[in-house]
């Protein structure tokens, strides 16, 4: 075998240029197709000039590309017709699952493609929420299984919290697999629910001057996302809605993160005379929480309109008294209106008695 190959450049010289056959080989002709190229070189070069010779190198070089290029050609098709075309690969999005109150829960992804492959298919995947899995599914060649699943796995508890997301996402299909839909979505969904209470933290309320009540309805832990509580008015309250006080709205909000949120009771200031009144709130059901204890919370009003003081007379209901046999007479004091609470009433002996 040669170990090198003369190219002229220029007027042959001392200064004609050796190259190693190394320089020019980058493994896209063999060892044999080399060997016949300087071959057909050296024994040219001693019969034609050099022009001739660097023609026929290159019409030489044209054809073995040529070769090259059907060759290439001819592989692609083989490796097509091999292989196959590429399936399809999918992932669902599974029914959300509740987590449960203790020991593991799983959810279920499933991965499906189209067709059996000709030859093995692979994708990774990757997983957040749950105890995030990840790895790598097969689909052997020809198999009759089209479909794999993914399993996500959390632990139960007994603790109010939100819904815990979770995402499969799908990466790096084999040359015969073509991913369509690369994320399945659900979610472990909470089923342990808050227990709500009322109190009031303020509970005496007044008109004038104006003081609002204020009730306070509490969580038995904090509130992961905000959370609404109903609420009602117990028939047995003595104030009215719109004449006594601003009317409620029956939810209050309770933030995330926060475990309280207050509820204001405003007094409407008006002149009629009237006593006490009382407002009684009773938590109501709603969703993500029970009602605890306690579920009722009284706020009371009180009004500066007084009555008028009322009026007193007094009348001789035995006007005959007599020394002997004794008998007594009677004075009756009377109010125009019953007394509220005890009254003294005071009097005097006029100077015209006898």
């Amino acid at each position: 075998m040669f170990s090198y190959i003369f190219l002229p450049k220029g007027i042959l010289s001392k200064k004609s240029i050796f190259r190693p056959i190394s320089s020019y080989n980058r493994g896209f002709f063999s060892n044999i197709e080399i060997t016949q190229i300087v071959t057909e070189l050296v024994m040219i070069f001693t019969k034609k000039s050099r022009d001739r010779m660097s023609l026929y190198f290159v019409n030489s070089f044209r054809q073995l590309l040529l070769l090259k290029l059907q060759r290439i050609v001819f592989f692609t098709l083989f490796l097509i017709s091999f292989v196959g075309v590429a399936q399809d690969i999918s992932i669902n999005d599974p029914v959300p699952v509740a987590e449960g109150n203790s020991g593991p829960t799983t959810l279920t992804f499933t991965v499906t493609i189209s067709e059996s492959p000709l030859i093995d298919l692979t994708v990774d995947y990757s997983t957040v929420g749950g105890d995030s899995p990840s790895g790598t599914l097969t689909f052997l060649a020809l198999t009759a299984t089209l479909s794999q699943p993914v399993v996500v796995t959390t632990t139960g508890d007994t603790v109010p919290e939100t819904d815990e997301a979770v995402t499969v996402t799908l990466a790096n299909a084999s040359i015969n697999g073509n991913i369509t839909k690369a994320s399945g979505s659900s979610s472990f969904t909470n089923d342990d629910p808050y227990s709500a209470t009322i109190t009031a933290t303020d509970a005496l309320a007044a008109e004038d001057p104006l003081d609002a009540g204020q009730y306070t309805v509490s969580l038995d832990v904090p509130a992961e996302g905000d959370l609404t509580i109903n609420y009602t008015i117990n028939a047995s309250s003595t104030a009215t809605a719109g004449d006594d006080y601003t009317a409620l709205t029956g939810t209050v909000v309770i933030l995330d993160t926060q475990s309280s949120a207050t509820i204001a009771l405003t007094p409407i200031n008006d002149t009629d005379v009237e006593g006490d009144e009382t407002v009684v709130v009773d938590l109501a059901t709603g969703t993500g929480y029970d009602v605890g204890t306690p579920g009722s919370a009284t706020v009371t009003i009180s009004s500066e309109d007084l009555p008028p003081d009322p009026v007193a007379t007094i009348t001789a209901t035995d006007a005959l008294a007599a020394e002997d046999p004794l008998d007594a007479g009677q004075y009756t004091v009377s109010l125009d209106v019953p007394a509220e609470g005890d009254l003294t009433i005071n009097y005097t002996i006029n100077a015209s008695s006898t």
